[in-house]
């Protein structure tokens, strides 16, 4: 279920009232009924209408968000029936601003990838801190892969010749675009 909020609605009362509430909900629910947890994802940016619903980047990323391993992992283990993962911008804006009812060390970073992104989010485990903590140390030490000798992350471009990247986006680490280096005879004469 894909829930959008509009702008002025402050996003602090997911945390303060909606996501309690669900929590308690679930929790006491009659022990006949069938198992229900929750994943849940939250990220904020511009979404439009189109004939499928709503649709954009952020939608796409919110998906993804609920789609990643880390949040797959903390619902199977977890004696909590919801698991949260939050992206950076929620992150930063909410979480780490430190917002009455949202506690920052309840938060940690992860790392996913589900199909073309991959990205840092923060994990949530209501009543079960210390399944989000290891979940978050699993997925610091995979997060290895894809580093260069010195430890950096990102794309890595070498060309001897021209590059052209139209409408291409680098994101997700560093970029290096680098070529060898100008013959000495070719010099740049004149003026501007």
């Amino acid at each position: 279920m894909l829930l959008v909020i509009p702008p002025d609605l402050p996003v602090q009362a997911l945390f303060t009232a909606v996501l309690p509430r669900l929590e308690e909900g679930l929790g006491g629910r009659r022990r006949s009924d069938p198992l229900l947890r929750l994943r849940i994802a939250v990220h904020a940016g511009a979404v439009h209408r189109d004939g499928h619903g709503f649709a954009g980047n952020a939608v796409n990323h919110v998906f993804r968000l609920c789609d990643g391993e880390p949040l797959r992992q903390a619902l199977d283990e977890a004696a909590s029936d919801t698991a949260l993962v939050v992206s950076e911008v929620i992150h930063d804006s909410v979480v780490r601003a430190g917002l009455p009812g949202v506690e920052p060390t309840t938060f940690h970073p992860v790392t996913f990838q589900v199909k073309e992104t991959r990205a840092r989010a923060w994990l949530h485990v209501p009543g079960d801190n210390a399944c989000a903590m290891r979940i978050a140390r699993e997925s610091a030490a995979g997060t290895d892969e894809g580093r260069d000798r010195d430890g950096r992350g990102g794309v890595s471009i070498s060309a001897g010749h021209s590059v052209h990247m139209n409408g291409a986006v680098v994101a997700g680490g560093d970029a290096r675009v680098s070529s060898p280096p100008a013959s000495r005879s070719r010099r740049w004469r004149g003026g501007r």
